[in-house]
């Protein structure tokens, strides 16, 4: 749950990028709710800097509702955001004022549901030592043995077995664990980076 107050820099969205590495790095489920002052009906630099942070993290800000509305104006401050929008069967704002504007709500469904940790590849070792060690082997295999064959089908069959004995002794396959990760490549000095295009951008259209 986070608070930022009007006047508060940006600073609060590099710190939730860092938590967004950490729980993609260690597949967890990210849900960000509360107060940001960015309001999402209007176009300004918190906002702009609000929704990069959802785009960029592959995330979802659930709340749809005006938390203060008038007969002239509405404003969205409030946000329920998560990495997870499955998880929740409904939300938006109870039309009961506790503060100066509503309060935001989620419910979740009754089992949470739980994205795949990892994905399985199949893999071989091709370490220095075992291509040298393989390459020793290929000259002392007994390929004469070859020759013992008339039919050329035979030939190629035992040429076929003694090279897959080789290869399944020096590069056996194994499984390994991809863990999920999103946008690695986009750390901090990328996003600086471009913030600062989108501000010279709007710099530019305005002169």
């Amino acid at each position: 749950m986070l608070y930022r107050a009007p006047e508060e820099s940006l600073e609060v969205f590099d710190y939730l990028d860092d938590v967004m590495r950490d729980a993609t790095k260690n597949n967890l489920e990210v849900i960000v709710i509360g107060d940001l002052n960015c309001d999402i009906f209007k176009t300004s630099r918190q906002t702009e800097r609000l929704l990069e942070f959802t785009m960029v993290n592959e995330l979802e800000q659930l709340i749809k509702e005006p938390m203060r509305a008038t007969s002239t104006t509405s404003t969205l401050i409030n946000v329920l955001i998560t990495s997870t929008p499955r998880l929740f069967n409904k939300a938006g704002a109870i039309n009961i004022v506790f503060s100066n504007h509503y309060s935001i709500y989620g419910v979740m469904h009754g089992s949470a549901t739980h994205p795949d940790k990892h994905r399985i590849i199949t893999t071989c070792s091709w370490k220095d030592k075992n291509v040298s060690d393989f390459i020793a082997d290929l000259k002392q295999t007994p390929w004469c043995l070859i020759d013992s064959f008339n039919d050329v089908d035979d030939m190629c069959s035992a040429w076929e077995s003694l090279m897959k004995s080789l290869i399944d002794q020096h590069f056996p396959l194994k499984k390994k664990h991809i863990h999920r990760q999103t946008h690695p490549w986009l750390e901090n000095s990328v996003l600086r980076l471009m913030r600062m295009r989108d501000q010279i951008h709007k710099r530019a259209r305005k002169s």
